[in-house]
């Protein structure tokens, strides 16, 4: 008798085994799935929070201006990335990022939005502001002022231009063709046209046209100027077209 209840233990040991077995099989994978959902939904939040900032920046600029300064007179000083006093700037109202002009909180690109197999190159994790590219058709033949947002993952580049209405028929995110920026000028208040970077590109590639005339977009850098590489991912704003 105390063999065979023995024995029914161990069978029930062993169903009870391979029942957890099971359980945790089914939480892991459905772990998985969550995962990939919970990413899909921070990419379209973040995206949004992208948008948003841009659109933010481009109303303090404007706004900056309409108070009567010029866009050579524009800082973007701040605290987080040096290199953006402006000497024409002679008063915190034309300072984007002082209470007393702009109003605008600096705000430091989250880990979750960059590529981090970019980390070591120049510009990542920064605000970029930049005067020696252009947007096509959202001004004229001049560079533009614009905000970029260098190196973010994929993902992310798709959820803004999702968000845009930005939708490429060949390729996930259009390619630009001409930069999009240099990597070693910081707006300061001058318009230096050193280089000859298009935001959108020009056409060759089929895929750009999308962009033209658009204020903000994501692009992949083919890296035809070197700098950023191919296979890199930049948001951009214009905040002032030219």
């Amino acid at each position: 008798m105390k063999r065979f209840e023995s024995g029914n233990v161990i069978f029930y040991v062993l169903i009870a085994v391979g029942l957890l077995a099971a359980l945790s099989y089914t939480v892991a994978q459905s772990i998985r799935g969550n995962v990939s959902s919970i990413t899909t939904q921070r990419a379209g939040l973040y995206a949004a929070e992208i948008i948003e900032y841009g659109n933010v920046m481009s109303r303090a600029v404007a706004q900056t201006r309409l108070r009567g300064y010029l866009d050579t007179e524009i800082s973007f000083e701040n605290s987080v990335v040096s290199g953006y006093a402006n000497a024409s700037c002679l008063e915190s109202e034309c300072e984007i990022f002082d209470l007393a002009g702009g109003g605008v909180h600096y705000m430091v690109p989250k880990d979750d939005w960059l590529d981090s197999a970019h980390s070591g190159q120049l510009r990542y994790g920064e605000l970029y502001f930049h005067a020696e590219s252009s947007a096509i058709d959202v001004g004229e033949s001049d560079d533009d002022l614009i905000m970029f947002i260098p190196y973010l993952k994929k993902e992310l580049c798709e959820a803004i231009n999702a968000k845009l209405d930005l939708s490429p028929v060949t390729d996930d995110v259009p390619v630009e063709t001409d930069g999009p920026f240099a990597v070693n000028i910081k707006f300061t208040g001058s318009y230096v046209s050193a280089f000859d970077r298009k935001v959108s590109g020009d056409g060759t590639t089929g895929e750009t046209e999308i962009l033209y005339g658009k204020m903000a977009g994501c692009t992949e850098a083919s890296g035809t100027a070197s700098v950023p590489a191919s296979g890199t991912y930049h948001y951009y704003q214009v905040l002032i077209a030219r």
